[in-house]
């Protein structure tokens, strides 16, 4: 296969203020394309697509702020994806210039953080869009949004870091599939301890 690549990054700091923007639009060519895909009996199974173009643009834009104390950012993510085949083994084939089996046109994600002091609070957007299930397109599964909110406080003594953590995930209760015919959790919760050990080492 062959791809390109073209980038463009932005960093701008003031004082306390911070802007980052990374934007990148690609584009690949890929011949004798394999992927899995769920066959008979839903048994995956690896198929030749033949040749695949697959182009699109990413972006990535934060902007924080901080203080002694106390910090809060913003950082949204968007994609746009269009990859389709371009060649096929069958003249008039309805698969071909169409979007590939499970990959979203359109997805992106806003996350927004908030740390002070040793606690952490940590808020997460993510849209998934359309992901087809046929080839030419006529099957399909429909967009999601997830909520996911996640607070923690980390606690440092010599040797040994605890992070409590305690998390929502998929606030919104959303009944969506990222593979078809695997619901996913509806809105679950979820707390735990990490544990972190590290030995000092000694002077030489």
């Amino acid at each position: 296969g062959y791809s390109t690549e073209t980038a463009l990054q932005i960093n701008q700091q003031v004082k306390s203020f911070s802007f980052s923007f990374a934007g990148t639009l690609f584009s690949r060519n890929i011949h004798n394309c394999i992927i899995w895909l769920p066959g008979k009996n839903n048994l995956w199974t690896p198929q030749n697509i033949l040749q695949v173009w697959s182009r699109g643009g990413e972006t990535n834009t934060e902007i924080s702020l901080k203080n002694k104390k106390l910090k809060t950012s913003v950082n949204v993510i968007t994609n746009y994806v269009l990859s389709t085949r371009t060649q096929t083994a069958l003249q008039n084939d309805a698969s071909a210039n169409r979007q590939m089996f499970y990959v979203p046109m359109y997805s992106g994600s806003a996350i927004f953080s908030l740390e002070y002091k040793s606690w952490m609070l940590r808020v997460a957007y993510v849209y998934t869009g359309y992901r087809y299930l046929t080839s030419d397109n006529y099957n399909y599964l429909i967009p999601y949004t997830l909520l996911d909110a996640r607070v923690a406080r980390t606690f440092v003594l010599k040797n040994i870091l605890l992070n409590i953590f305690a998390e929502g995930n998929n606030l919104l209760n959303e009944n969506y599939q990222s593979v078809t015919q695997y619901p996913m959790p509806l809105r679950n919760f979820k707390a735990g301890i990490i544990f972190q050990y590290q030995k000092q080492k000694n002077k030489l």
